[in-house]
């Protein structure tokens, strides 16, 4: 098969002048004198709130004088005191060992007291 102008290895006048057609302008520095583009805003980048409320929550308990601070420790300190008697209720009626959370002999008399008040109730109901 042959091409446009007759042979079969060049191409057309039409196909050559269109692939550099694009680049004359720049090739002979036409828009030099153009007015650039207006400036753009510039976006903060997006944060999620996970991460918002990450950074406030280490910002409150880094700085020990504000109430954040207390708060996060008084949270904290209820969390472990409650797991602890949890852990202690659980060795009582379950007679289970738990190794991971430590419990104090008074959290386990406790929750002995507990568990006997619930069983003299129930026997005084009847």
């Amino acid at each position: 098969l042959k091409g446009p102008l007759g042979s079969s290895g060049s191409k057309s006048f039409v196909e050559c002048t269109f692939r550099y057609a694009a680049m004359v302008q720049k090739a002979l520095k036409l828009n030099q004198n153009k007015q650039g583009k207006a400036t753009q805003k510039h976006k903060a980048p997006k944060v999620s709130k996970v991460d918002i409320l990450k950074k406030k929550k280490k910002k409150d308990s880094s700085s020990a004088d504000t109430v954040g601070a207390a708060t996060n420790a008084f949270i904290k300190k209820c969390g472990q005191k409650t797991e602890a008697n949890v852990a202690a209720k659980a060795a009582v009626e379950g007679n289970a060992n738990l190794e991971y959370v430590k419990v104090t002999p008074q959290q386990i008399a406790k929750a002995e007291k507990k568990i006997g008040a619930r069983q003299n109730k129930k026997q005084k109901k009847r």
